[in-house]
């Protein structure tokens, strides 16, 4: 009786305190990971949006002329990346995030497409006029800096009230 009290009862007790004091290490590492990849997933998204915002804002300043801020050296690829993440995010966004933020999205997402589709109609119809089509580009280019930048200010807005409501 004296070795189960000296040997086997303190042997048991460390056991149980070692096991719980790694349940909870993980149960907490399992939550800052699920934040950790939350707010990567919104800051991606925002960053997504922003991007084209400022790519369409850039390049409807420099057809009419404009000094432009940042130079993105024709290239469209980011853009093409950003416009995917937008998509992919709209698609499965309540997966990750809040409602009110993929609606936000899902909106964006939508409108973006609905002013490509009316552009290329307008286009269609242009004539190859060049005057035209200039001002079709430039007004395709300014919707969707609007578009997208308000969208991105109320996406901002969203992400900054669920992040901080963990």
């Amino acid at each position: 009786m004296v070795i189960l009290q000296e040997l086997v009862l303190p042997f048991f007790i460390s056991v149980v305190a070692s096991c719980l004091t790694a349940l909870i290490a993980f149960k907490k590492y399992k939550t800052e990971k699920h934040w950790d990849d939350k707010r990567q997933k919104y800051f991606l998204v925002v960053e997504a949006v922003e991007y084209v915002a400022v790519w369409y804002s850039n390049n409807r300043d420099s057809l009419h002329g404009e000094p432009i801020l940042v130079r993105f050296d024709d290239d469209t690829k980011e853009l093409e990346h950003s416009k995917r993440i937008i998509q992919k995010f709209s698609s499965i966004g309540q997966l990750y995030f809040s409602k009110e933020f993929s609606s936000e999205l899902t909106g964006l997402y939508l409108t973006m497409n609905k002013i490509l589709n009316d552009t290329s109609v307008e286009s269609e119809l242009s004539d190859n006029d060049l005057e035209k089509e200039y001002w079709i580009q430039s007004r395709y280019y300014l919707n969707i800096y609007k578009v997208a930048f308000n969208s991105l200010e109320k996406l901002l807005k969203i992400s900054e009230k669920d992040l901080h409501n963990r």
